[in-house]
């Protein structure tokens, strides 16, 4: 019974130490993902706050020139003709936020990531997300256009900034 009782630790010390194994390598393995989902959530991120830049730039320029070039301007015949005119534009944006939204998730999924790196990171995802729909679905007037393309375009820039010193 004493041998029964030996062999039966022992087994049970290797299964405990075969679960702490796996459960060190899966840490590892999180870790490493990590740096691979941030890389290329930041890669991401900055090309898509590129394009979200430069169509609100465009839109604006447009429905400035839009302003000045007729007699009897109408908002929404305009706000209608630029997004028309910047349709591939903006289904692309569309798409690729929906990929950085899956790379956020995947990201706040992930237990091995600082709370803070995930805050960081969710925040700067709801804040380009916030600006690409400015982009891609134009609202209001266009002083409040353009103010509103100033503060998401500044956001965008200093969230890239946080983001790089992670």
């Amino acid at each position: 019974m004493i041998i029964s009782l030996l062999i039966a630790g022992m087994a049970q010390g290797s299964i405990d130490e075969a679960q702490e194994q796996q459960a060190t390598e899966q840490q590892e393995k999180n870790k490493s993902n990590y740096k691979d989902d941030k890389e290329d959530f930041i890669d991401q991120y900055g090309t898509l706050g590129s394009k979200v830049e430069d169509l609100s730039k465009q839109e604006g320029k447009e429905w400035s020139d839009a302003i000045d070039n007729s007699d009897d301007f109408d908002v929404e015949s305009a706000v209608d003709t630029i997004q028309s005119n910047h349709t591939d534009e903006i289904d692309e944006i569309d798409s690729k936020v929906n990929d950085l939204h899956d790379l956020d998730q995947k990201i706040q999924k992930n237990d091995s990531v600082k709370k803070s790196d995930k805050e960081t990171i969710h925040k700067s995802y709801l804040d380009l997300k916030h600006f690409a729909n400015h982009a891609t679905n134009i609202s209001g007037s266009y002083n409040d256009f353009t103010d509103e393309h100033n503060e998401l375009d500044q956001k965008t820039a200093d969230h890239m900034e946080e983001l790089q010193d992670l």
